[in-house]
This record gives structure tokens, sequence and C-alpha cells, in this order.
């Protein structure tokens, strides 16, 4: 056999074999990617409708004998201490959840974080029927954010890079129970409160 017909045997194997070695390596990448965005998608899913129940416990309502409505969570301290075991570890799982309903809950939960477990049964009533409005407007703001991320829970890209700008935790009420209130905007995007500029020395003062 010719040595130059040898020769382009030769390289047009290792050519072929290299080839196909990229080949198989981009596709397990490429599958690798696509389980890797699967699970991410699995785990959302998994929080949102762990939202959709404390949502759901929330929306069940009753009117006591003086004609005040209040939710069923609120029904004795017994129940509602279960409800904040459960939204608790809800609010764990805080990462699976966009930055808007993370706002939603974060304002559901300073809502919540100032009731005091001293007031019995007829104190929990009560406490459920000062915020009951207040709760109201927040659950039909999450349920809007839910039909939103619902739509969008396929762009797992987007979702992972606004993550990666912004460390959530929720934040407590001062000793007054007041909080800085988040602003979210009519898109739906929440806005950054801004910080105070820092005041310079004016020319001639010490």
């Amino acid at each position: 056999m010719d040595l130059t017909v040898l020769m382009a045997i030769l390289s047009s194997s290792v050519l072929a074999a290299v080839l196909t070695s990229l080949v198989t390596v981009y596709l397990n990448s490429r599958n690798f990617r696509n389980d890797y965005f699967k699970e991410v998608i699995a785990r959302r899913l998994q929080t949102y409708e762990s939202i959709e129940y404390i949502v759901t416990r929330l929306k069940i309502s009753v009117v006591d004998d003086d004609g005040q409505p209040y939710r069923w969570v609120f029904s004795n301290k017994d129940s509602f201490a279960i409800f904040l075991s459960d939204f608790s570890a809800l609010v764990a799982n805080n990462h699976w959840m966009s930055d808007v309903i993370y706002e939603r809950f974060h304002q559901l939960n300073l809502i919540l974080y100032v009731y005091r477990f001293d007031g019995g049964d007829e104190g929990c009533k009560k406490f459920g029927k000062e915020k009951y409005l207040e709760i109201t407007q927040v659950l039909k703001d999450i349920e809007k954010s839910l039909t939103i991320d619902f739509a969008e829970l396929h762009k797992v890209k987007k979702f992972l890079r606004e993550k990666a700008r912004k460390q959530q935790g929720f934040s407590l009420p001062d000793a007054e129970g007041n909080a800085m209130p988040t602003k979210i905007d009519s898109s739906g995007h929440v806005k950054k409160p801004m910080g105070k500029k820092p005041v310079r020395d004016q020319p001639g003062t010490n």
C-alpha cells in the first residue's frame, strides 16, 4: 500500500475518533445541563405547591358572633402555632422562590411576626380580625405573582441569574414593629430601597 494512502487513512481515522469524542463530550454536557434544569424546575414546582397550600389555608375564613371575619388559622392559638410552623418550613425554601414571591412572603411575615401568644384563643381571634384586610391584600398579590411565575418556570437561566444577584433572608421589624417597606413596581419587579447619601462636611466646619 502506498505510504501516502496509508497516512491519509490513519489521519482520517484519528480525525474521526477525535470528532466522535468531541461530539460525545458535547452531548454528555448538554444532557447534564438539561437534567440539571429539570431538577431546578422540579424543586421550584415542589416549593410552589407548598406556597399554594399555605395560601389555601389562609384563604379559609369564618365570621365570628360579632360579625367580624377572621381566618380559620386564627381560630385558636394551637392552630395558629401549627400554621406558623408550616409557614417557617416553607420560608426555609425561599431560594426556590422568585424575588417577587419572596418579597410577598416577606410582607406576610412582617404581619404575622407581631403576634404574641399571651392572649389565649380569644387574643388569637382578635389578632386575626385586626389583620384580616392586610392579609387579604397580600394574598391577592401572591396569587397574581404566582400566575406570572408559573408562566416563566421554564426560564431556568433567568431565574438562576436573578438568584445570583440577590441574597435573600427575612428581616425583622424594629422594636416598635416597624419595617422599611419593600416596593414592587407595576411590572412585578422588586424595587431595592435606596440608602441615604453620606453627608459631607461643609467647608469651614470642624
